[in-house]
């Protein structure tokens, strides 16, 4: 490898350490003000009743419980982990 190629490396290696360093600073604010806003959160029992009864009325019977939709995802995520990893 050339000296450009190992610098360019090593440079890249320090951006990704302060891009991490970045999103792991931002989790931390944005948990805590997560937290904040659910410590202050007024519950309105007349908006939460709302919101069931709009789902109430949008809501259609189920035929299945998705279980066989669930095992399709998995299926098909396997088969795409298996070519990533033979590729």
């Amino acid at each position: 490898m050339s000296d450009k190629k190992i610098l360019a490396a090593d440079e890249q290696k320090k951006i990704n350490k302060k891009i991490v360093e970045q999103w792991k600073h931002t989790g931390n604010l944005l948990a805590s003000i997560r937290a904040e806003e659910l410590q202050n959160f007024v519950y309105d029992p007349e908006l939460v009743d709302s919101m069931l009864e709009l789902g109430l009325l949008h809501a259609r019977p189920r035929i299945n419980s998705g279980l066989i939709d669930m095992q399709r995802y998995f299926s098909k995520w396997r088969k795409q982990i298996e070519e990533l990893s033979r590729g």
